[in-house]
């Protein structure tokens, strides 16, 4: 079987998406960079001609920033508005969050830097 245009990966696709991670990772830590590679990520998306490798890397982002947003932002927002236990919770409840979300940029780099595709990009668990 040969290999067409959707079955590899460009080494440029490549380093964009191990670009667009290391943003995500960040991203957990100082937001806006988190922001800068969901909106990158959309642009990509949107003006097609993606590998289905890199598409899957895609979807799999933005599901992770789907999450990771809402989430964090309303822990971070009832951990300001609380006192005493709540507070301890929710900041509990960010951390996991954080958690969450590096180890899904970690397997997803791991499995960019060796051109392979997410297994289920949709899921909200880690690829296997």
């Amino acid at each position: 079987m040969t290999a067409t245009s959707q079955d590899t990966m460009s080494e440029n696709e490549r380093m964009t998406l191990i670009t667009l991670y290391a943003l995500y990772f960040l991203g957990v830590m100082t937001i806006i960079t988190g922001v800068i590679a969901f909106i990158m990520i959309l642009r990509r998306q949107k003006t097609g001609g993606n590998s289905a490798i890199a598409d899957s890397h895609y979807t799999y982002m933005v599901r992770t920033f789907l999450v990771v947003a809402p989430a964090g932002l309303g822990a971070l927002v009832l951990y300001i508005l609380t006192w005493g236990f709540l507070a301890f919770l929710f900041a509990v409840v960010l951390l996991a969050v954080a958690v969450w979300a590096l180890l899904r940029c970690l397997k997803g780099v791991s499995l960019a830097i060796n051109a392979k595709p997410i297994p289920e990009p949709e899921s909200f668990g880690l690829p296997s």
